[in-house]
Order: C-alpha cells, then sequence, then structure tokens
C-alpha cells in the first residue's frame, strides 16, 4: 500500500480532496446557423461554456483560455 506521500499516491490524494467543476458542452458545426455559431463562440470565450465539440470547420482563432477544453473531431491527417 502506498504512503500519503508517494508519487503513486497523487491521482487519490485529487480525488479525495479536490471539488468537481461543473461542465457545459456544446457541439460547433460547420451546419450552425451564423447567427448561433457566433453566440455560442462568445458563450465559449465568456467562459459560459467550456468545452466544444467541433468539426474542423473550427478554425476562426477563438482562444481556449485556461480552464476550457476543445475537442477537434475528425482532424485531417498530415500526408506524407
Amino acid at each position: 500500500m502506498p504512503t500519503p506521500h508517494s508519487a503513486s499516491d497523487h491521482y487519490r490524494h485529487l480525488y479525495t480532496s479536490l471539488q468537481p467543476i461543473g461542465m457545459r458542452v456544446e457541439e460547433h458545426t460547420g451546419q450552425l446557423d451564423t447567427d448561433y455559431a457566433a453566440e455560442l463562440q462568445q458563450r465559449f470565450v465568456d467562459g459560459d461554456v467550456n468545452v466544444l465539440s467541433c468539426s474542423t470547420t473550427f478554425e476562426l482563432g477563438v482562444d481556449a483560455a485556461a480552464g476550457r477544453g476543445l475537442l477537434v473531431v475528425a482532424a485531417a491527417r498530415a500526408t506524407v
């Protein structure tokens, strides 16, 4: 059994000591209405939405500040 100060106990410590945060997840695709897409992007920047699942059409330079996540689905693979 690991001691409380061992490196292998790190995640147990995090699990038992940190409070979970709420997540608001939205999807952003090229099929969204332009106005709604702009509103969703602003909500992401403002922190009202903290995770976006998006297609590769999301190439607008939105700054994903700390504490937010961006999941790009079906990103193009580099070819040699």
